[in-house]
């Protein structure tokens, strides 16, 4: 990462992702197989589990921000909560606020939620690639994408696969603690589970996709639907303003949970 680019471009918090490769990919994607004895690292990653990796990370980005410090003084640090990253910001330093795409990480373990949360972890996409405890996934590449073609993503989506007991309990603890969960790579069905299970809780949390787009200009099983874009609406805090543009430069627009073309 560019530092001084982020500092020169007023960045003032960024979000920095935890992604441990599925063990599910060996399998899925044969070349991988070869990798494993190519290349000792992938090796390491793929043969280790998810929750040590994903520790190895945190430990690692530690150690980027303490060389950093020593280096460049006291510009960049990494936020432990909310009121954390505003001051961090108000003091004129880059605030790092740490993510995790895949619940996977916990490696079956809601009690390590707590420790990473302790860590930082503001943030957690539930799905990725693979099912996982929490429920099933989608096809997040799709079909005609060249990598799909050489032996990407062959197994069955289980898109008629909810939000299991385990994933009720993990949206359950998030929203205690306050861990944005993020719904992205989960199929309709865990969607409007976690819809539904959300709104039965005590406190009010947001509920997010990050990275999708708009199925009414992309109908792929990932994009949010009209349904979707609403439900996320009324678990915001404050009304949103939700744009998506298309390359045909078609327009999808959500203010105030009301949806127009």
């Amino acid at each position: 990462t560019d530092l001084d680019a982020l500092i020169d471009g007023g960045v003032k918090a960024l979000l920095v992702a935890v992604y441990v490769v599925e063990k599910d990919l060996v399998t899925d994607f044969p070349p991988v197989k070869y990798l494993l004895h190519l290349v000792p690292k992938i090796k390491r990653i793929i043969e280790s589990e998810p929750d040590a990796m994903a520790r190895e990370y945190l430990d690692h980005l530690d150690a980027v921000v303490a060389e950093t410090r020593q280096r460049r003084g006291d510009v960049v640090e990494i936020a432990q909560s909310y009121d954390d990253m505003r001051r961090i910001i108000a003091e004129g330093k880059l605030a790092l606020v740490n993510s995790m795409e895949g619940s996977h990480h916990l490696n079956g373990n809601l009690d390590t939620l707590d420790e990473f949360h302790r860590r930082g972890v503001a943030h957690m996409i539930l799905q990725h690639f693979y099912t996982n405890h929490a429920g099933g996934t989608v096809d997040a590449v799709p079909s005609t994408y060249p990598i799909s073609k050489i032996g990407l993503h062959k197994y069955r989506f289980e898109l008629d696969k909810g939000l299991t007991p385990w994933g009720r309990d993990l949206l359950d603890k998030m929203c205690d603690i306050g861990m944005v969960p993020d719904l992205t790579h989960a199929p309709l069905k865990f969607r409007r589970d976690a819809y539904e299970h959300a709104r039965k809780h005590p406190k009010r949390r947001p509920l997010i996709m990050s990275h999708v787009g708009v199925h009414a200009l992309a109908p792929y099983a990932m994009n949010p639907e009209p349904e979707d874009i609403r439900a996320l609406a009324k678990q915001m805090i404050t009304d949103p303003d939700i744009r998506c543009t298309s390359p045909s430069q078609h327009t999808v627009t959500l203010s105030g949970g009301n949806q127009q073309k």
